[in-house]
């Protein structure tokens, strides 16, 4: 499945979600057509859930801020959308047999459809907005910006006052110390694809040389206790789904030994 520049709205972090949604389904497919379906296609396809769950949140974020008149029943599609693929996960799951190419059919069917019928009328309504704005210097609404990226642009707006020596050494540092602080409180992602996408986008901030290494060891171990599998994983969530939610997060670093241990023992627990 790929992306064509007839899908775009009109939104360049809406298309650009479009089309990441794109290459998750078109991963789907690459494992499908393999000899590692069962198991591999539960996960891709959960990565699916977990990805248009993200998406789906800032678009009814965007929708609420630009005053979209037909928002709440579009959320309505939304929600039976996640309804119907997260039942065939179920039925995955289940052992129930399942037709992959209608698997395929029917999620590039509803991306499509959904882009071409529901999500084009948002583009269109925004850009009715930017007609009909009387002052041309007047911002247009802009998505929530993720605490990653508004991180970002805060310390970039701070290095460039210590650079022209409008701050000194220890005011720099006094308030790149409260960024960080303030970005921990914020970070309260929704589900698992969300934390390992905030932890990436942090860990660019240091590849970036906006924080140092100091930071990131300092940082990371609080990011990482704020992490809540009760809150991460949905109630039909299997035992063997959090476990392997739990050991993705610890091979991408995300969490240490000593919480992974932690966590895992409480799982286990259940039993």
């Amino acid at each position: 499945m790929q992306w064509n520049k007839s899908y775009s709205i009109g939104i360049q972090k809406i298309d650009d979600q479009h089309k990441r949604l794109m290459q998750l389904i078109s991963r789907l497919e690459d494992v499908i057509t393999t000899e590692r379906v069962s198991k591999t296609m539960g996960d891709a396809l959960k990565a699916i859930v977990d990805y248009t769950n993200y998406h789906f949140n800032d678009e009814e974020d965007l929708m609420v801020q630009i005053k979209y008149s037909e928002r709440l029943q579009h959320k309505e599609m939304h929600e039976t959308l996640i309804a119907e693929v997260r039942k065939i996960l179920l039925d995955l799951r289940g052992g129930k047999p399942l037709s992959v190419v209608d698997l395929i059919g029917f999620l590039k069917h509803w991306v499509i459809d959904h882009i071409e019928k529901e999500d084009k009328k948002i583009g269109l309504e925004m850009e009715k907005l930017r007609e009909s704005m009387i002052d041309p210097n007047e911002k247009m609404p802009e998505l929530k910006k993720s605490p990653p990226h508004e991180l970002k642009g805060n310390l970039q707006k701070l290095s460039s006052f210590a650079d022209r020596d409008l701050i000194t050494k220890e005011e720099f540092a006094g308030k790149k110390a409260e960024l960080l602080d303030k970005f921990v409180r914020k970070f309260s992602p929704g589900n698992v694809f969300a934390v390992i996408e905030e932890f990436k986008a942090f860990h660019l901030l240091h590849e970036g040389g906006l924080i140092d290494e100091d930071d990131v060891k300092r940082i990371v171990p609080e990011l990482s206790n704020k992490i809540d599998l009760s809150v991460l994983l949905p109630k039909e969530e299997t035992l063997e789904d959090a476990l392997a939610h739990l050991n993705r997060l610890f091979e991408t670093n995300i969490i240490s030994k000593e919480i992974y241990s932690t966590l895992k023992k409480e799982l286990l627990n259940q039993i």
